[in-house]
């Protein structure tokens, strides 16, 4: 028996590298829930197949395990014939007749089993007259039937039943679960292997899970499995030709350049994706001197290297690699921007990467230089982290995080210069964490004559409800919440909130129903507003809340107080919500969720501190909108380092040398105004006075 047959996971535990899918499977299994009807897409032998087949057996099994997983002794498990019940459409027929043919005698509701699983494989092929066929019988299907269809090409199957299958992506691994896989398998199996060699063929199959086994089946009678032996089985002579593009780009020889490329016999996107590898193995081990895990066959590649680097030395007047950097670093952003697979724009786009390698890495230099500005005011993230995130002042009006609001103080507070700052930047790394924005805000007051401690109460419980209604979202939740009293009035709770679930369809009616409910059952409350958001509105309705927020700054002391003056100026807050509380004994400013310290210091980890327009005195683009585009970025940034410190883990090996290998990694990392970026920020610009 095949390795890929032998070791194809019995239990959704052995699956590795779906977690979505497998949570979603398992879940449906375990609630006895009415099976639904799937699309099963991703690359071939990721292990659609695999899954579907655990399904079907799930669904039937008579004595599921704690997670789902058929039991694999009942009669079903042990018995059935899955080719049976699973349609080939490229080699049976994707016509209507084809499929007509094959369901006849098997669209029927099941006296031996409890579910008949219907599966199609490479369901893109069913041509659209057979979808339309289909659409009754998956809209509609007889109790106790479900279809599955599995495709590698989504898009293509026929739209209208595509949208009536709950779509589920199957991925291939990570470097990380790849080798894991190969490990496992090659231990249990009694093959001698290297590490080196297991990752090399996890590059080389490009982590599918039974393009894998095949590769180690393949190497396993070939003695001991090393990095010779695995390119010596695949014919890995695709390394010569990159040394050799990348020898003529050091030296600028465009002829060269597309001598090499015409003479390449590989797709234009292989040949892409061998080139950004070797730029990223180049940087991190030899720019860098970082012992870096990347991809093994470039960092294999010991031959060529100093004359390539040597090549760019004198070409670039820079008197050591070490030097190369700020030229480098524009060649490794060009391949950062999204482009699609197509052959003829991936053509256009190593045309101009040659045009920026051979003529323009100067000007490009000089663009990233700008970059690395770093203005005059504090760092929202690596220089400072603690006082940019949780301003530390003398003051009691901040409140420390996971504390509960209100917390009564010795001191007699009101929002002062430092908690408008907690608020502003706090806001902003909501969205550059997370791409969430505030969508709801509330205020609460009781009747005159109230005290204090009863309207605080009152506000503790209305945001513990919210938290009850966020249940089951996890990190879907975040408030800022201001304490503050007029003159003569009561105290009045003022809450800026993310609330996920508003951005489901029809929830905000449920949400203003509960909201009327608790109002209406606290008969201690005189007023209560609430303002919900919709995604139209967006970053305008977050940025309008916060500085309604910001607009309670400066107590007694505001109006000869010309810096909160200015400052409310320079935030353009608008003289018509400038109000002038007093100040009561409670820590009056509160974060909770998303932009409590806890999660905030949580986004902030492995180097990846915010920006803030706040403490750049940028004031004009402290409500421009930019931090949507900044998430996008980050998102991408903090995989990448999430990645190169996972992949450490494939080697194993001393603790203390692993550690050592984390710290160079993270000492490598740009800081958080040199990260890549897709937009202009502020810096190099002027700034705001």
């Amino acid at each position: 028996m095949s390795l890929a047959n032998k070791y194809r996971p019995t239990r959704f535990s052995e699956v590795l590298g779906q977690p979505h899918a497998v949570t979603f499977l398992s879940t449906v299994i375990l609630r006895k829930a009415k099976p639904r009807n799937l699309l099963l897409f991703g690359s071939h032998a990721s292990g659609k197949t695999t899954l579907a087949r655990l399904y079907a057996k799930a669904l039937n099994c008579s004595d599921v395990a704690p997670d789902g997983s058929p039991c694999n002794r009942c009669t079903f498990c042990t018995d059935v014939d899955y080719e049976d019940w699973e349609y080939d459409v490229p080699g049976t027929g994707g016509e209507d007749a084809d499929i007509e043919a094959w369901l006849d005698g098997r669209y029927r509701k099941p006296t031996d089993w409890k579910t008949t699983v219907l599966f199609f494989d490479e369901a893109h092929e069913i041509k659209p007259k057979a979808a339309d066929s289909l659409l009754k019988r998956v809209e509609e299907p007889l109790p106790g039937v479900a279809f599955v269809f599995a495709t590698t090409e989504p898009r293509a199957l026929k739209n209208t039943l595509r949208s009536r299958l709950m779509a589920l992506e199957v991925r291939r691994l990570g470097a990380t679960e790849a080798v894991k896989l190969l490990r496992h398998v090659a231990e249990r199996e009694g093959i001698a292997y290297d590490i080196d060699g297991l990752a090399l063929l996890a590059s080389i199959k490009r982590g599918y899970p039974r393009d894998l086994l095949i590769g180690l089946d393949q190497l396993a009678g070939m003695g001991p499995i090393t990095l010779q032996s695995v390119k010596s089985m695949f014919g890995l002579d695709q390394t010569e030709r990159l040394i050799d593009l990348f020898l003529a780009l050091a030296d600028a020889d465009e002829a060269r350049q597309i001598t090499i490329l015409a003479d390449w016999p590989e797709e234009v996107g292989i040949i892409v994706k061998w080139i950004q590898s070797f730029l990223t193995s180049v940087f991190y081990r030899d720019i860098l001197g970082l012992d870096f895990v990347g991809d093994p066959i470039t960092q294999s590649i010991t031959v060529g290297r100093s004359e390539i680097l040597g090549g760019f030395c004198r070409r670039l007047d820079v008197p050591s690699q070490r030097d190369l950097r700020p030229f480098w670093e524009p060649m490794l952003s060009f391949w950062d921007r999204p482009s699609s697979d197509h052959e003829t724009e991936l053509q256009l786009r190593l045309a101009l990467f040659q045009d920026l390698v051979n003529r323009r890495l100067g000007e490009a230099r000089s663009a990233l230089q700008i970059g690395s500005y770093e203005s005059k005011g504090e760092s929202f993230g690596i220089a400072v982290p603690a006082p940019a995130i949780h301003p530390q002042t003398s003051s009691q009006s901040l409140v420390e995080a996971n504390e509960k609001i209100g917390q009564p103080s010795n001191e007699p507070n009101s929002l002062d210069i430092e908690g408008v700052r907690a608020i502003v930047n706090r806001a902003s790394a909501l969205t550059q964490a997370t791409g969430y924005v505030i969508n709801a805000a509330f205020e609460i007051s009781s009747y005159p004559g109230v005290k204090a401690p009863t309207t605080v109460a009152r506000v503790q419980r209305f945001v513990r409800e919210l938290e009850e209604q966020a249940a089951g979202r996890p990190s879907s939740l975040a408030t800022i919440t201001l304490l503050e009293a007029g003159q003569f009035g009561p105290v009045t709770a003022r809450i800026c909130a993310h609330l996920t679930q508003l951005d489901t369809p029809g929830a905000q009616s449920r949400v203003q129903e509960w909201f009327d409910a608790f109002w209406q059952a606290d008969e201690g409350v005189h007023d209560f507003d609430r303002r919900l958001s919709d995604v139209k509105r967006g970053m305008k309705f977050h940025w309008a809340e916060v500085m309604g927020l910001c607009a309670g700054l400066g107590g007694d002391s505001f109006y000869p107080d010309v810096g909160a003056r200015a400052l409310m100026k320079n935030l353009r807050v608008q003289k018509t919500r400038w109000r002038q509380p007093v100040a009561i004994p409670y820590r009056v400013l509160t974060f909770t969720g998303l932009v409590g310290q806890d999660a905030i210091e949580k986004a902030a980890s492995e180097g990846m501190g915010f920006l803030s327009a706040y403490d750049d005195r940028a004031w004009r683009h402290i409500k421009s909108e930019w931090e949507p585009k900044e998430w996008l970025d980050r998102n991408k940034e903090f995989a990448l380092r999430r990645r190169q410190i996972e992949d450490l883990e494939i080697f194993g090996g001393d603790p203390v040398q692993l550690e050592e290998k984390r710290r160079q990694i993270r000492a490598s990392w740009l800081e958080v105004k040199s990260r890549p970026r897709r937009w202009m920020p502020w810096w190099g610009l002027e700034v705001d006075s």
